[in-house]
Protein backbone atom coordinates (compact mmCIF):
# COMPACT_ATOMS: atom_id res chain seq x y z
CA UNK A 1 0.00 0.00 0.00
CA UNK A 2 1.62 3.26 -1.36
CA UNK A 3 -1.22 6.00 -1.23
CA UNK A 4 -3.39 7.14 0.89
CA UNK A 5 -6.15 9.21 0.72
CA UNK A 6 -8.28 11.09 3.54
CA UNK A 7 -10.92 13.94 2.93
CA UNK A 8 -10.89 16.68 5.47
CA UNK A 9 -13.91 18.89 6.11
CA UNK A 10 -12.46 20.09 9.21
CA UNK A 11 -15.17 18.67 11.10
CA UNK A 12 -14.51 16.65 14.29
CA UNK A 13 -15.49 13.71 12.33
CA UNK A 14 -12.89 14.18 9.55
CA UNK A 15 -10.32 14.77 12.02
CA UNK A 16 -10.92 11.77 13.76
CA UNK A 17 -10.62 9.47 10.96
CA UNK A 18 -7.41 11.75 9.86
CA UNK A 19 -6.01 10.02 13.41
CA UNK A 20 -6.95 6.55 11.70
CA UNK A 21 -5.32 7.28 8.41
CA UNK A 22 -1.80 8.41 9.85
CA UNK A 23 -1.62 5.35 11.78
CA UNK A 24 -2.34 3.50 8.73
CA UNK A 25 0.41 5.64 6.47
CA UNK A 26 2.79 4.98 9.70
CA UNK A 27 2.90 1.43 9.41
CA UNK A 28 3.31 1.16 5.79
CA UNK A 29 5.48 4.36 5.36
CA UNK A 30 3.12 5.54 2.61
CA UNK A 31 2.23 8.66 0.96
CA UNK A 32 -0.85 10.08 2.63
CA UNK A 33 -3.06 13.06 0.89
CA UNK A 34 -4.97 15.09 2.64
CA UNK A 35 -7.93 16.53 0.59
CA UNK A 36 -10.70 18.97 1.00
CA UNK A 37 -13.40 20.08 -1.71
CA UNK A 38 -14.59 23.05 -1.38
CA UNK A 39 -17.95 23.47 -3.09
CA UNK A 40 -20.18 25.85 -4.24
CA UNK A 41 -23.22 24.67 -1.51
CA UNK A 42 -20.13 24.58 1.02
CA UNK A 43 -19.14 28.31 0.11
CA UNK A 44 -22.65 29.83 0.09
CA UNK A 45 -23.66 28.29 3.30
CA UNK A 46 -20.52 30.14 4.65
CA UNK A 47 -21.01 33.41 2.77
CA UNK A 48 -21.19 36.54 4.60
CA UNK A 49 -22.29 39.02 2.03
CA UNK A 50 -19.79 41.49 1.42
CA UNK A 51 -17.19 40.09 3.90
CA UNK A 52 -15.26 37.81 1.64
CA UNK A 53 -14.97 36.04 -1.96
CA UNK A 54 -14.76 32.58 -3.21
CA UNK A 55 -10.93 33.14 -4.16
CA UNK A 56 -10.90 34.20 -0.58
CA UNK A 57 -12.48 31.33 0.97
CA UNK A 58 -10.19 29.19 -1.00
CA UNK A 59 -7.13 30.68 0.14
CA UNK A 60 -8.70 30.46 3.67
CA UNK A 61 -9.48 26.67 3.84
CA UNK A 62 -5.38 25.61 1.67
CA UNK A 63 -3.95 27.25 4.88
CA UNK A 64 -6.00 25.50 7.12
CA UNK A 65 -5.39 22.44 5.59
CA UNK A 66 -1.83 23.26 5.06
CA UNK A 67 -1.63 23.51 9.35
CA UNK A 68 -3.11 20.11 9.72
CA UNK A 69 -0.74 18.51 7.21
CA UNK A 70 1.96 20.12 8.69
CA UNK A 71 0.85 18.58 12.69
CA UNK A 72 1.24 15.24 11.36
CA UNK A 73 4.22 15.31 9.50
CA UNK A 74 6.80 13.14 10.75
CA UNK A 75 9.85 10.87 9.43
CA UNK A 76 7.54 7.53 9.02
CA UNK A 77 5.59 8.59 5.79
CA UNK A 78 4.77 11.76 3.43
CA UNK A 79 2.13 13.75 3.46
CA UNK A 80 1.06 16.72 1.18
CA UNK A 81 -2.28 18.74 1.22
CA UNK A 82 -4.88 19.46 -1.57
CA UNK A 83 -8.18 22.16 -1.79
CA UNK A 84 -10.10 21.24 -4.90
CA UNK A 85 -13.13 23.68 -6.30
CA UNK A 86 -15.72 21.25 -7.75
CA UNK A 87 -18.37 18.64 -7.55
CA UNK A 88 -17.65 16.06 -4.16
CA UNK A 89 -17.56 12.89 -5.36
CA UNK A 90 -16.27 13.78 -8.99
CA UNK A 91 -13.05 16.06 -7.38
CA UNK A 92 -12.35 12.77 -5.14
CA UNK A 93 -12.38 10.45 -8.49
CA UNK A 94 -10.65 12.23 -10.54
CA UNK A 95 -7.80 12.87 -7.65
CA UNK A 96 -7.66 9.21 -6.89
CA UNK A 97 -7.17 8.56 -10.55
CA UNK A 98 -4.30 10.90 -10.66
CA UNK A 99 -2.36 10.04 -7.70
CA UNK A 100 -3.26 6.22 -8.29
CA UNK A 101 -4.66 5.97 -4.45
CA UNK A 102 -4.66 2.57 -3.13
CA UNK A 103 -6.94 3.61 -0.05
CA UNK A 104 -9.50 6.10 1.05
CA UNK A 105 -9.97 6.71 4.55
CA UNK A 106 -13.39 8.99 5.38
CA UNK A 107 -14.97 10.32 8.47
CA UNK A 108 -18.86 9.09 9.15
CA UNK A 109 -21.29 10.01 11.62
CA UNK A 110 -22.33 6.32 11.52
CA UNK A 111 -25.91 4.80 11.30
CA UNK A 112 -27.60 8.21 10.96
CA UNK A 113 -24.95 9.34 8.04
CA UNK A 114 -25.94 5.73 6.73
CA UNK A 115 -30.11 6.96 6.50
CA UNK A 116 -29.03 10.11 5.45
CA UNK A 117 -27.76 8.84 2.01
CA UNK A 118 -31.22 10.16 0.14
CA UNK A 119 -30.09 13.67 1.59
CA UNK A 120 -26.32 12.91 0.12
CA UNK A 121 -24.20 11.41 2.41
CA UNK A 122 -20.58 11.87 1.43
CA UNK A 123 -19.43 8.80 2.69
CA UNK A 124 -22.26 6.46 1.53
CA UNK A 125 -21.54 8.21 -2.12
CA UNK A 126 -18.08 7.31 -2.07
CA UNK A 127 -18.97 3.59 -0.41
CA UNK A 128 -21.24 3.07 -3.68
CA UNK A 129 -19.19 4.88 -6.41
CA UNK A 130 -15.43 4.05 -5.68
CA UNK A 131 -13.60 0.72 -6.78
CA UNK A 132 -10.88 0.95 -4.15
CA UNK A 133 -10.97 -0.18 -0.93
CA UNK A 134 -12.66 1.81 1.61
CA UNK A 135 -12.12 2.75 5.61
CA UNK A 136 -15.11 4.25 6.82
CA UNK A 137 -14.57 5.46 10.40
CA UNK A 138 -17.35 6.32 12.90
CA UNK A 139 -17.35 9.49 15.01
CA UNK A 140 -16.92 7.95 18.16
CA UNK A 141 -14.34 5.42 16.98
CA UNK A 142 -11.08 5.93 18.59
CA UNK A 143 -7.90 5.00 17.21
CA UNK A 144 -6.35 2.39 19.45
CA UNK A 145 -4.89 -0.22 17.30
CA UNK A 146 -6.03 -2.41 14.99
CA UNK A 147 -5.47 -5.88 17.27
CA UNK A 148 -8.58 -7.70 16.20
CA UNK A 149 -10.38 -7.87 13.01
CA UNK A 150 -13.30 -9.46 11.78
CA UNK A 151 -14.00 -10.31 8.16
CA UNK A 152 -17.58 -11.33 7.29
CA UNK A 153 -17.97 -13.68 4.79
CA UNK A 154 -20.60 -15.31 2.56
CA UNK A 155 -17.59 -18.20 0.98
CA UNK A 156 -17.95 -16.34 -2.31
CA UNK A 157 -15.05 -16.93 -4.76
CA UNK A 158 -13.88 -13.18 -4.25
CA UNK A 159 -13.88 -13.57 -0.75
CA UNK A 160 -10.39 -15.04 -1.10
CA UNK A 161 -8.72 -11.79 -3.01
CA UNK A 162 -10.34 -9.32 -0.69
CA UNK A 163 -8.61 -11.70 2.22
CA UNK A 164 -5.52 -11.72 0.84
CA UNK A 165 -5.84 -7.80 0.85
CA UNK A 166 -6.52 -7.85 3.86
CA UNK A 167 -3.85 -9.76 5.34
CA UNK A 168 -1.33 -7.75 3.63
CA UNK A 169 -3.28 -4.26 5.05
CA UNK A 170 -3.09 -5.88 8.26
CA UNK A 171 0.60 -7.41 8.50
CA UNK A 172 2.53 -4.38 9.95
CA UNK A 173 -0.08 -4.07 12.78
CA UNK A 174 0.22 -7.85 13.33
CA UNK A 175 -3.09 -8.37 13.58
CA UNK A 176 -5.10 -11.19 14.62
CA UNK A 177 -7.99 -11.82 11.67
CA UNK A 178 -11.24 -13.47 12.60
CA UNK A 179 -13.04 -15.20 9.53
CA UNK A 180 -16.69 -14.75 10.19
CA UNK A 181 -19.47 -16.77 9.13
CA UNK A 182 -22.73 -16.60 10.38
CA UNK A 183 -26.24 -18.68 9.23
CA UNK A 184 -29.56 -19.65 10.65
CA UNK A 185 -28.41 -23.17 11.07
CA UNK A 186 -25.86 -25.30 12.34
CA UNK A 187 -25.87 -28.60 10.42
CA UNK A 188 -23.27 -30.77 9.00
CA UNK A 189 -23.38 -28.82 5.64
CA UNK A 190 -22.57 -25.67 6.88
CA UNK A 191 -19.62 -27.54 8.71
CA UNK A 192 -18.39 -28.57 5.38
CA UNK A 193 -18.57 -25.00 3.50
CA UNK A 194 -16.37 -23.85 6.50
CA UNK A 195 -14.30 -26.62 6.04
CA UNK A 196 -13.80 -26.24 1.90
CA UNK A 197 -13.20 -22.76 2.35
CA UNK A 198 -11.12 -23.00 4.76
CA UNK A 199 -8.78 -25.54 2.88
CA UNK A 200 -9.43 -23.47 0.03
CA UNK A 201 -8.07 -20.13 1.55
CA UNK A 202 -5.32 -22.08 3.18
CA UNK A 203 -3.55 -22.49 -0.47
CA UNK A 204 -4.20 -18.69 -1.21
CA UNK A 205 -3.14 -16.72 1.78
CA UNK A 206 -0.57 -17.50 4.40
CA UNK A 207 -3.24 -18.41 7.51
CA UNK A 208 -1.30 -18.34 10.60
CA UNK A 209 -2.99 -15.27 12.34
CA UNK A 210 -6.25 -16.18 10.63
CA UNK A 211 -8.91 -17.77 12.77
CA UNK A 212 -12.19 -19.23 11.43
CA UNK A 213 -15.75 -18.50 12.88
CA UNK A 214 -19.15 -20.12 12.23
CA UNK A 215 -22.15 -18.74 14.32
CA UNK A 216 -25.65 -18.65 13.97
CA UNK A 217 -28.09 -15.72 14.17
CA UNK A 218 -31.57 -15.66 14.38
CA UNK A 219 -33.68 -12.68 12.57
CA UNK A 220 -30.76 -10.29 11.05
CA UNK A 221 -27.61 -10.51 9.78
CA UNK A 222 -26.00 -7.84 10.12
CA UNK A 223 -27.37 -7.49 14.10
CA UNK A 224 -25.44 -10.88 14.55
CA UNK A 225 -22.52 -9.33 13.13
CA UNK A 226 -22.78 -6.56 15.48
CA UNK A 227 -23.19 -8.60 18.61
CA UNK A 228 -20.29 -10.54 17.79
CA UNK A 229 -18.20 -7.35 17.34
CA UNK A 230 -19.19 -6.20 20.27
CA UNK A 231 -18.51 -9.81 22.03
CA UNK A 232 -14.91 -10.08 21.01
CA UNK A 233 -13.84 -6.12 21.65
CA UNK A 234 -13.34 -6.37 18.12
CA UNK A 235 -11.32 -2.86 16.35
CA UNK A 236 -12.52 -3.14 12.49
CA UNK A 237 -15.54 -5.14 10.63
CA UNK A 238 -14.10 -6.14 6.91
CA UNK A 239 -17.00 -7.25 4.20
CA UNK A 240 -17.04 -7.67 0.43
CA UNK A 241 -19.73 -5.11 -1.13
CA UNK A 242 -21.23 -5.67 -4.43
CA UNK A 243 -20.64 -2.97 -7.05
CA UNK A 244 -24.53 -2.01 -7.61
CA UNK A 245 -25.44 -0.65 -11.40
CA UNK A 246 -27.76 1.81 -11.54
CA UNK A 247 -31.22 -0.15 -11.62
CA UNK A 248 -29.75 -1.24 -8.12
CA UNK A 249 -29.29 1.85 -6.65
CA UNK A 250 -32.62 3.44 -8.01
CA UNK A 251 -34.69 0.40 -6.45
CA UNK A 252 -32.58 -1.62 -3.39
CA UNK A 253 -32.42 0.89 -0.38
CA UNK A 254 -32.75 -1.45 2.00
CA UNK A 255 -29.25 -2.02 1.66
CA UNK A 256 -28.52 1.32 3.52
CA UNK A 257 -30.53 0.11 6.34
CA UNK A 258 -28.55 -3.18 7.05
CA UNK A 259 -25.48 -1.18 6.40
CA UNK A 260 -26.35 1.03 9.36
CA UNK A 261 -26.40 -1.81 11.99
CA UNK A 262 -22.37 -2.14 11.03
CA UNK A 263 -21.72 1.44 11.28
CA UNK A 264 -20.83 1.22 15.02
CA UNK A 265 -17.20 0.02 13.90
CA UNK A 266 -14.70 1.47 11.59
CA UNK A 267 -15.37 -0.73 8.13
CA UNK A 268 -12.91 -1.61 6.07
CA UNK A 269 -15.15 -2.26 2.44
CA UNK A 270 -13.43 -3.75 -0.08
CA UNK A 271 -15.39 -3.75 -3.80
CA UNK A 272 -16.83 -6.51 -5.99
CA UNK A 273 -17.71 -5.98 -9.49
CA UNK A 274 -21.07 -6.38 -10.68
CA UNK A 275 -20.91 -8.27 -14.25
Amino acid sequence: MNNILCPIDFSETSLNALEHAVSIAERHKADLSLIYVFTEEHYNEHLTEGVKNYEEYEEEFKTRLSVICDEIKNDSFSTSSHVISGNFLSSVQSFIAVKKIDLIVVGTKGASDVFDMMAGSNTIKLLDSLDIPILAVPKKAAFSGLKKIVYATSYQEEDKIAIGNLVEFSSPFKSDITILHLSKRNNLIEDALLSNFKEELEGFVNCDNITFEKKTYSDNITLGIDSYMMEEKSDILSILMEKRNIIDRLFHKSVTKELSYLMDFPLLVYKKEKY
